[in-house]
């Protein structure tokens, strides 16, 4: 996922971990924050600490989703996500050898495994060059479209065996990925202070802020894991359907409750998800009863979102339906419509 340290922009991150690829399109800093080898070194973690958690929820819950993408557990960049200015100082903290490269590879996963390292620059995807692809195409100055067009040829793929080439430190290698089905929401990452995440049905939006306060035990992949179900549910089109009001009305009447109610799902589907994925249940009605209560926005406390209290009371009961299913199986609620908007 890339980001752009310039005044006012939003970063952003597509789906990585492997079938999509984790690109960013133009992040900024909050204002004071300077784009500093530093401050970009941080930003490459917290990319790699999503992605992994991103990669471990969707390809685990891949039964779970309708869309699924080929996941690669890698995330890509362009140099051109960012400003000219600051190309050289992005080039350097992350190490790459060319302008469309990798940013982090997920240990254990499978461009890990294909033997694709930090740094290495893409030439090549199933014997089309990506130089190839990009020509007769006009790119604004700073963009992610480059990286957008590099993910569609991945998603082409038929068998998920992916053939790959790559230079690094001056010499062409070959190598084959063999990706991972995955759900297909795509993951954007705000590289801003505040600490928010929402979900829209095709992404996820997450600030580094939050990613920051959710830094400890499996807290990061309960975020994740509630914007997933959101998404998993098809809570917007839902929402959208039935003209929710997003605005001041959404604390009201038929608003409120229906955005409560998609609220408490998500809740629910989320501990199937962490489950499904090895993650400690446990961990979310902790995070909900503690750390959560600093998140922004007031979600917390607007009536469209149920209390702390009443977020662990809801999810204690569900832990306990969950740990009665067999082990080893997907488990999956029998009440929520996983397959339909």
């Amino acid at each position: 996922m890339r980001k752009d340290f310039v005044a006012g922009l939003v970063l952003i991150i597509f789906a990585s971990g492997g079938g999509r690829i984790v690109a960013p399109a133009g992040a900024q800093m909050d204002a004071g924050m300077g784009a500093t080898a530093t401050a970009y070194a941080d930003l490459k973690r917290i990319d790699a600490q999503v992605d992994k958690a991103v990669f471990r929820l969707t390809v685990a819950n891949a039964p779970l989703c309708n869309e699924l993408v080929w996941r690669i557990g890698a995330v890509l960049t362009d140099i051109r996500q960012f400003p000219p200015a600051q190309r050289e100082l992005v080039s350097a903290a992350f190490a790459l050898d060319g302008e469309i490269g990798v940013e982090t590879v997920e240990p254990e996963g499978p461009a890990w495994q294909a033997g694709l390292q930090d740094g290495d620059e893409m030439l090549a995807i199933n014997g089309r060059r990506i130089a190839d692809a990009l020509a007769g195409n006009s790119f604004p100055v700073v963009t992610a479209n480059r990286v957008k067009v590099v993910q569609s040829m991945i998603d082409q793929s038929a068998s998920g065996a992916i053939d790959i080439e790559y230079r690094r430190h001056g010499v062409e290698y070959r190598t084959r990925i063999f990706a991972k089905r995955g759900c297909a929401s795509s993951i954007l990452v705000s590289s801003k202070s505040s600490k928010a995440a929402s979900a829209d049905g095709n992404s996820i939006l997450i600030s580094t802020g939050l990613v920051r306060l959710a830094d400890k035990n499996d807290d990061l992949a309960v975020v994740l894991a509630h914007e997933l179900a959101h998404n998993i549910l098809h809570h917007r089109a839902r929402l959208d359907k039935a003209g929710v009001d997003r605005g001041l009305g959404r604390m009201f009447g038929k608003s409120g409750r229906m955005i409560r109610e998609t609220e408490e799902e998500a809740d629910r589907l989320s501990l199937y998800l962490l489950a499904n994925a090895g993650y400690d249940m446990s961990s979310a009605p902790a995070f909900w009863l503690g750390p959560a209560r600093h998140l922004d926005g007031g979600l917390l406390s607007d009536g469209t979102h149920p209390c702390p209290k009443c977020r662990a009371k809801l999810m204690e009961a569900e832990i306990a339906k969950i740990e009665q299913m067999p082990k080893g199986a997907i488990r999956r609620p029998a009440d929520l419509p996983l397959d339909q908007p």
